[in-house]
């Protein structure tokens, strides 16, 4: 389908690639490969993320008017369309409209740097200063332990027992850490 010339830019997008585990919800991946292989049609942008198109179309179109439903439209429909109306954009604009497109998608990006948005993953792995605070305590932690190791004052054996005991509970740590203190 990516390099069927007969299908549509929002037919390639919607095709089954979610049958491909890991290609995200935006279809990032599928979008590169289809610019790769539709790039010589100049049809197609290299701008992969679905919020930036809107985004850049908000900066450089004045009042950019969305089709009625909009929101019901399918991902592939939806980029078409947005693709559709940067590709406008480019051309209507005597300074970019001779630009090569790869080159006019970098001068957005850097001209209009999207705001930067943290998705749900990423506010679950976004480390706290209490996170950080154990974190601290944790590498302490190992570096004594490394440190008696290296002066041979506890086997790796023990250093693996410490260690196991130390992680699974921050009093225990505390605990340990005063009492391997002591043999410094």
């Amino acid at each position: 389908m990516t390099v069927d010339k007969n299908r549509s830019l929002a037919e390639k997008i919607d095709a089954p690639w979610k049958d491909i585990k890991r290609l995200g919800l935006d279809q990032h991946v599928a979008k590169k490969i289809i610019f790769c292989f539709n790039y010589e049609t100049n049809k197609v942008v290299p701008i992969f993320k679905t919020q930036d198109i809107e985004y850049f179309l908000d900066k450089i179109n004045e009042k950019q008017e969305y089709p009625l439903l909009y929101d019901n439209k399918s991902l592939g429909e939806k980029y078409e369309y947005l693709t559709e109306q940067i590709l406008k954009a480019k051309q209507e604009s005597e300074i970019t409209n001779s630009w090569e497109i790869t080159y006019f998608c970098r001068f957005l990006y850097e001209s209009y740097p999207p705001p930067k948005t943290i998705t749900e993953p990423q506010r679950k792995t976004t480390i706290t200063s209490v996170d950080t605070e154990e974190i601290k305590q944790k590498r302490e932690f190992m570096d004594l332990l490394n440190e008696l190791r290296r002066q041979y004052k506890i086997s790796a054996e023990q250093l693996r027992e410490y260690r196991d005991a130390g992680f699974k509970d921050p009093q225990a740590r505390i605990t340990l850490t005063e009492k391997l203190t002591k043999l410094k």
